[in-house]
């Protein structure tokens, strides 16, 4: 094994048995997001009736978190069964030790000790190894496609890319189009109409005629920046004011692309452009995102550091809003009362009598006492 590894200049680690039990990579894969919670599509068309606003979503999608953990595991199982076979020890033993590596590259900046559950495995491809071009670290190396120069500070372990094929090329716009180049580069097809289609849209965004508009189609590709990974912290609930921006600002974007993608001459023959025509939905888009804009007070969120919602969006979270901001004339009417009940030789305290309230805890009675 070490003979092979220095022949295709790979990494070869022993890695303990314990990585390896079946029954701790099965735990692993059903522990997974994409096998722990259903489908966006399915949660909404489970229930009897769509949600009216966001506070009905939410109250849909903590049911289903509600649900049983025996029967949440036995349907995660079930959705893993499109995948592998849970019943093979092998293949169960090498998925575990495959994403405990997963967690252990990525453990140092994204997943902040989530753990598994932080792993942010967004789907599962089949990769056809006759279909790319299999290249060791040798000639990767000796073509210079790739160059990792040490960082400038000695304090850190960061790299970054040198002068290089992928340096050249790369003029990406998103995370995602760079990690996407970075693979092309890495794993370069085999298949003639996928290497023809890719020649024909370098034809055709680099025609004299569309220089102008691939410049502004990069320009709004930049505002959509890592839109799935903001997905996934809006649907799990922890996206924070940052976030929510991100994706209205995403649908802008989105929307002029389309626009700006209908300027091009000469894309009868590019699949990617009529890709991008059928996918990207303006109207749709134009919804959700006004629908957003309309419901987040942006102004209010900036002052409070948080997401707050407008005001005639939803009666009963009004109502929760008026009582918390007359919380304070509530207090002191209760103050009044808890007066009432000191003995007259105490009156004096009376004065300095407040009523404090507890998030979660309730009303306590509090003696104001200056300096001695």
């Amino acid at each position: 094994m070490t003979s092979s590894a220095e022949e295709f200049s790979s990494r070869f680690q022993i890695r303990p048995h314990r990585e390896f039990i079946p029954e701790k990579g099965r735990g692993r894969l059903l522990s997974l997001n994409i096998f722990d919670q259903p489908p966006l599509e399915a949660s909404l068309s489970s229930n009897e009736e769509e949600p009216k606003n966001a506070y009905d979503f939410m109250r849909s999608r903590k049911k289903l978190q509600g649900e049983d953990p025996a029967m949440k595991r036995w349907k995660a199982s079930i959705r893993a069964q499109n995948y592998a076979k849970l019943v093979a020890p092998l293949s169960m033993a090498a998925i575990g030790a495959l994403l405990d590596h997963l967690v252990r590259i990525h453990a140092a900046g994204d997943l902040e000790d989530q753990g598994i559950s932080g792993l942010d495995v967004v789907g599962i491809e089949l990769l056809a190894l006759d279909q790319v071009m299999q290249i060791d670290t040798d000639a990767l190396t000796s073509l210079q496609v790739f160059c990792d120069q040490n960082h400038a500070s000695v304090h850190s372990n960061r790299t970054k890319e040198g002068l290089s094929l992928f340096g050249i090329l790369d003029k990406t716009r998103t995370s995602l189009g760079r990690a996407l180049l970075r693979q092309w580069l890495l794993r370069p097809s085999l298949d003639i109409p996928v290497i023809l289609a890719r020649y024909d849209a370098v034809e055709c965004f680099s025609s004299s005629d569309n220089l102008d508009v691939a410049d502004a189609i990069r320009t709004h590709l930049g505002g959509l920046k890592n839109l799935p990974r903001t997905l996934g912290f809006l649907r799990s609930g922890k996206g924070s004011l940052r976030d929510w921006a991100s994706f209205v600002k995403a649908t802008f974007h989105a929307c002029l692309l389309r626009e700006t993608v209908c300027d091009l001459s000469s894309t009868t023959l590019v699949p990617i452009v009529q890709k991008l025509l059928d996918v990207l939905d303006t109207n749709t888009l134009k919804t959700i995102g006004s629908g957003v804009n309309e419901t987040i007070d942006w102004e209010m969120s900036q002052n409070e550091e948080r997401v707050c919602v407008r005001h005639l969006v939803d009666p009963e979270l009004d109502e929760k809003k008026r009582i918390y901001n007359s919380l304070s004339i509530f207090l002191s009417e209760v103050a009044l009362k808890v007066a009432e009940g000191i003995p007259p030789d105490k009156r004096e305290y009376a004065k300095l009598l407040n009523v404090l309230y507890f998030p979660q805890l309730g009303k306590s009675p509090a003696f104001l006492v200056g300096d001695p």
